[in-house]
């Protein structure tokens, strides 16, 4: 059996909690529940107090603060405009207004692990070209770990890679 793993999807009854192995088809699922802190909360409970969960929310905030960024960043997703209301929404609630955002627009979910560096590489560019003070991505599924190391040095400014600051935040 695999080590725990504990997953926040969503919050109300669609939340997932600690599961012995990830289960396929997990993660397909609307973005604004993940932003409810109840997902996490009930996790927590479910989990009898034994472990702590973090979640690319929580992350974010982290991140963004630890790297003392103030003002408005820009958004990649692999996504749809459709889901612009819910980050947007998140964003401004931890103090981050939204003033670009570049959508990859998938055409399916498996597709937003074989996004071409190359692609990921152009919209990071075209979204440091804005006036925002920093650059973050949001689907965890989108394979960019390593580019905002280079990213950050060439652009001038902060790249935060969702599954990274989540990792960082686990910590």
């Amino acid at each position: 059996m695999t080590a725990p793993l504990v997953a926040v999807h969503g919050g109300g009854e669609a939340a997932e909690i600690v599961l012995p192995e990830p289960r396929e088809g997990m993660g397909w699922r609307r973005l604004g529940d993940s932003f409810l802190p109840a997902g996490k909360e009930r996790t927590e409970g479910r989990a009898g107090g034994r472990l702590r969960v973090t979640q690319a929310t929580d992350a974010l905030a982290a991140a963004l603060a630890a790297y003392d960024v103030h003002g408005p960043v820009a958004v990649i997703d692999p996504y749809f405009p459709v889901g612009e209301a819910d980050v947007r929404g998140f964003m401004e609630s931890i103090g981050h207004p939204v003033d670009a955002f570049h959508h990859l627009e998938t055409p399916r979910p498996t597709g937003i692990a074989e996004v071409p560096v190359a692609t990921m590489a152009a919209a990071l560019r075209d979204l440091a070209d804005r006036d925002v003070v920093a650059v973050v991505q949001f689907g965890a599924t989108l394979p960019m770990m390593r580019l905002p190391a280079d990213a950050e040095r060439v652009l001038g400014k902060p790249i935060i890679a969702i599954n990274a600051a989540t990792y960082w935040h686990a910590l």
